[in-house]
């Protein structure tokens, strides 16, 4: 059985709207501050992320495929905190 680990929270800016377009489909991610957890299995191959945001409470998680964060993470407008 497959055991899915998660990292340690980190904080993340995203300065402007952002939709990422990929064969898991496309995501609309809104400016603001998130706290970022990535996911990976129990032999620490990264399978995707989970997004809260911080500036909106109650606002849905946003999970995404690993291709999708590598994507996000590869933008101007992400920015670690």
């Amino acid at each position: 059985m497959s055991h899915i680990r998660r990292s340690c929270p980190f904080e993340a800016f995203i300065w402007k709207d952002v939709d990422i377009n990929d064969r898991a489909g496309k995501v609309h991610i809104t400016r603001g501050l998130y706290r970022v957890r990535i996911m990976s299995d129990e032999h620490g191959k990264r399978l995707g992320a989970y997004l809260a945001s911080i500036d909106i409470p109650g606002e849905p998680t946003i999970g995404l495929t690993q291709a999708q964060y590598e994507l996000l993470d590869g933008t101007r407008s992400f920015e670690r905190r």
